[in-house]
Formats: structure tokens, C-alpha cells, sequence
């Protein structure tokens, strides 16, 4: 938890992935300690009882006084998940949006994603851009 920390609130696109889990942890992290962190999953249809337990785990491994606010969007209604970041952002007066992506060596705008890359050509938020654990390269074969 961050003591004084200028981010009050924080909106994190999460999904089952490790960078999703690493962006939702250094936001739970990132803000203040009476903050709220917004995670939002977008989904189409209806959700599992396999993916809200995978939230429920999540919360529970980290030490943060934060609130967190856990909402599945249809984004077939949303329009995108970068839109449905930005509207949520909005709506809540967020201080910084969070995303995820999968490998640290990818951050060129080309290379981000199209969530990441909507995010970065629309939002007039500080955007973080969070990567998962540093990839281990594999031993070229000789």
C-alpha cells in the first residue's frame, strides 16, 4: 500500500492473464490506502463462477487497504475494453488507468496491443502500462 501516495483512484483492466494480474497488483499497490481501485473485466455474455473465484484469490493474496471495486462489462455493449476503461475512468474521476502487457521487450506503440493503443491515442489520463514478470529467455540450441 502506498502511504501518501498521490493516487486515489486507479481503473485496471484485468482477465486471467499474468500481466493482468501484475497491472492489478501495482495498482492495488500504487494507491492510497483509503483509494479505490476500479477492475474491470470485460466479457461477453454471461461470466463464470471459475473467473470471479480467479478475482476473489487475487484480492485475497494482497495486502492493500484499498477498496476494490470488481465489475464485469459486456463489451459488445461497451464498444471495446479501451473504451470501457476510458468511460469508467471517467465516470470516476480516475487519477491513472492501468493495463497489462505480456512482454516487457514489446513497448513500442506498434507492438502494445490494440486496448493499450486506443488507450494511449485517447485517454487524457496518466495511462500505466504494467508488464508481467520479466520473461526467462530460453537457451539457444547450439
Amino acid at each position: 500500500m502506498a502511504e501518501g501516495s498521490p493516487i486515489s483512484t486507479a481503473v485496471v483492466g484485468i482477465d486471467d492473464s499474468e500481466h493482468s494480474r501484475a497491472a492489478f497488483e501495482w495498482a492495488c499497490q500504487a494507491v492510497s490506502s483509503n483509494g479505490t481501485v476500479y477492475a474491470l473485466r470485460g466479457v461477453r455474455g454471461h461470466s463464470s463462477e471459475q473467473r470471479a473465484q480467479h478475482l476473489r484469490d487475487a484480492i485475497e493474496s494482497l495486502d492493500t487497504m484499498a477498496t476494490v471495486i470488481i465489475s464485469e462489462v459486456d463489451t459488445g455493449e461497451a464498444g471495446s475494453v479501451g473504451d470501457m476503461l476510458l468511460c469508467t475512468a471517467e465516470e470516476s474521476d480516475a487519477d491513472i488507468v492501468v493495463v497489462g502487457v505480456h512482454d516487457q521487450r514489446r513497448h513500442t506503440p506498434r507492438r502494445l496491443g490494440a486496448t493499450v493503443s486506443e488507450l494511449l491515442r485517447h485517454t487524457t489520463r496518466p495511462l500505466a502500462i504494467v508488464a508481467d514478470r520479466p520473461a526467462r529467455d530460453e537457451p539457444s540450441a547450439a
